[in-house]
């Protein structure tokens, strides 16, 4: 147990965990003060890497031919051809309403409007 005096000093050293290493500063020396301190310690983690296992010596013939690839043939395909291009002064049919629809309906609410707002003034 530490008195917290002011002007007292301690060592802090930092724990040894399995299977970790330090990264971090392993000591720190503190003076106690009115305020906190806080240390942090940084480890990482140990990973032992396997190394692959490479066949030493030349291979002979028999695992050649194990490991040749049987040969297949591919039947020759027709390949598509695109569609044809429409010409271009002319434009391809969307489908969808006339433009005519949409006059006769902004003018239909125009009309609508100007009668609604002549009612009114009267």
């Amino acid at each position: 147990m530490f008195n917290n005096i002011s002007g007292t000093t301690i060592t802090v050293t930092a724990p040894q965990f399995e299977g970790y290493i330090l990264r971090s500063q392993s000591t720190y020396t503190h003076s106690f003060t009115r305020q906190d301190a806080a240390y942090t310690f940084v480890y990482d983690r140990i990973v032992e890497v396997e190394e692959p296992v490479v066949p030493s010596g030349q291979p002979d013939e028999k695992d050649i031919i194990e490991q040749s690839i049987d040969e297949v043939e591919i039947p020759e395909q027709e390949v598509p051809l695109a569609a044809p291009t429409p010409p271009l002064d002319e434009l391809p049919q969307a489908g969808g309403v006339a433009p005519e629809m949409f006059y006769v309906i902004g003018l239909a609410l125009v009309s609508a409007g100007a009668i609604i707002n002549k009612r009114k003034i009267i």
